[in-house]
C-alpha cells in the first residue's frame, strides 16, 4: 500500500513538472504560507487520531490504534525507518497529487501547492521524530531548523505527551494559537475535528492552494 501511494505521488509529481504551470511570482505566497498550513493539517489529524472512539470507524482504526500506541512509548517513532515514515504521509498525498494532475494541472496556486503539500508533509514527520530524538543524536540539520522555529521544539511537544490536550502540532506549532481559539469553541472530543480532518484530507491540495489564490485577490483588489 504504502508503495503503490509513493509511486502514484512520485509519478504525479514528475507529470506537474513536466506539464504544470508554475508562475514564478506566485511561489513566495505558498513557501510563506504552506508551512502554515500543513502545521494546521497536522494539528487537526493529531486532535482527531488520538480520540480512541474513532477506531469504531474502520478506515481510521488502525492510524488511530498507531496514534495511542504513540502516547505508550513516545520514543518508537525514532526507531521507525524513515524511508516507511515518510511514505506514510504518501497515503493522503497521492490522489491530491493525481487530482492535481487531471483536473488542476493549469492552474499555478495547486501546482505550487501540490509540491509544498507533499514537501511540508514529508517534514512534518521529521519534525516529530526530531521532537522524541535525545539531543545528542539529532541530525545537524534538524537542530539548525528546531532552533529558528521550522520544527517543533523538544520542549513544545513533550507538553502534548504531558497533557494530551494542546500543542497538537507536528511541524513547527505555528497554527498552535489558531488551533487554541477553535478548542475553545470545539473541546478535542467534537466530532467538529473529525469533520474538519475529513474535509482537508481529501482535498489537502486544493485547501493549501487557498492562500496563493487569496493573496491574488488581495493584490487585485489593491
Amino acid at each position: 500500500m504504502l508503495y503503490v501511494c509513493s509511486l502514484l505521488t512520485l509519478a504525479a509529481l514528475l507529470a506537474l513538472f513536466l506539464n504544470g504551470s508554475f508562475a514564478k511570482e506566485a511561489a513566495c505566497f505558498h513557501l510563506l504560507f504552506a508551512p502554515f498550513s500543513m502545521d494546521f493539517y497536522t494539528a487537526v489529524l493529531h486532535i482527531s487520531l488520538d480520540n480512541g472512539e474513532y477506531q469504531k470507524f474502520s478506515p481510521l482504526r488502525p492510524y488511530v490504534v498507531d496514534f495511542l500506541n504513540h502516547h505508550v512509548n513516545p520514543s518508537s517513532v525514532t526507531l521507525t525507518p524513515l524511508w516507511e515514515l515518510l511514505c506514510q504521509t504518501h497515503v493522503v498525498s497521492a490522489w491530491n497529487s493525481v487530482i492535481s494532475v487531471l483536473w488542476w494541472s493549469s492552474n499555478t496556486h495547486v501546482c505550487w501547492s501540490t509540491f509544498m503539500m507533499v514537501l511540508f508533509s514529508q517534514a512534518a514527520q521529521l519534525s516529530h521524530r526530531n521532537a522524541h530524538t535525545p539531543a545528542s543524536r539529532k541530525h545537524w540539520l534538524c537542530r539548525c531548523l528546531e532552533n529558528t522555529g521550522f520544527f517543533l521544539g523538544t520542549k513544545f511537544h513533550q507538553q502534548h505527551h504531558k497533557t494530551y490536550s494542546s500543542n497538537f502540532s507536528t511541524l513547527n506549532g505555528w497554527a498552535t494559537p489558531l488551533i487554541l481559539v477553535l478548542q475553545e469553541f470545539f473541546p478535542v472530543a467534537s466530532v467538529f475535528w473529525l469533520v474538519v480532518f475529513g474535509a482537508c484530507t481529501v482535498t489537502l491540495a486544493l485547501w493549501m492552494s487557498l492562500p496563493g489564490w487569496a493573496s491574488v485577490l488581495l493584490l487585485s483588489w489593491w
